[in-house]
């Protein structure tokens, strides 16, 4: 739930932005910045169904240069082209959707992002760690706003994989590192801000 509430924190008047770690993944502008809060919690929810409806659309081949980048995206593309001989962990999507998460959140993000999503790929040891860090985003970050309307759904919601808590220990000090550098930095930012608003107050 922490994940949840740092991502709705996330909607401002100047747009959207989907955070990982303290890292911006995504930013998109708001189409009216006129919107009221639920119709802005309306467009997250609709825009983050759009990322997630984008993981099945293939991997462009591998625009970044040289590098750690390059080697993490290319990766990816490793993970899509031997998909249909893999068979996935018992708790993730798919060996494709897995390589296609991963590819699109690696394209997506912005350089602070990247950074640390490379990282996170780089670690894997194999095909199958990368699926499990694939199944740890869907579960934490894209299934948290998969539904169009009503309440935002809690970050592990039944869907057609039924994803449930991976019993890797490994995997599971992954999902823990992920959520917490976002729960982190959301704390940091709080203080901060109630730091400047007790400084700004003439009482």
């Amino acid at each position: 739930m922490e994940v949840d509430l740092l991502l709705r924190s996330r909607v401002r008047d100047d747009g959207v932005n989907l955070w990982l770690g303290g890292s911006c993944l995504v930013s998109r502008p708001l189409p009216n910045k006129s919107l009221s809060g639920k119709r802005k919690q309306e467009f997250y929810v609709m825009f983050s169904w759009s990322i997630y409806n984008s993981m099945p659309t293939p991997l462009p081949p591998n625009h970044f240069p040289t590098g750690e980048l390059h080697v993490a995206y290319q990766r990816c593309l490793a993970l899509e082209a031997a998909a249909p001989r893999l068979r996935a962990p018992t708790h993730c999507p798919p060996p494709i959707i897995c390589a296609r998460i991963l590819g699109h959140l690696l394209r997506l993000a912005s350089a602070n992002g990247q950074g640390q999503v490379q990282r996170q790929i780089t670690s894997a040891e194999s095909h199958a760690m990368l699926m499990e860090l694939a199944g740890l985003y869907m579960r934490h970050f894209i299934c948290t706003f998969r539904r169009r309307r009503g309440p935002t759904p809690p970050p592990t919601p039944p869907d057609p994989w039924n994803l449930s808590p991976p019993p890797s220990p490994s995997s599971g000090d992954v999902g823990m590192a992920i959520t917490q550098d976002s729960v982190d930095y959301y704390d940091s930012q709080a203080t901060v801000r109630s730091k400047a608003n007790s400084a700004d107050c003439p009482l």
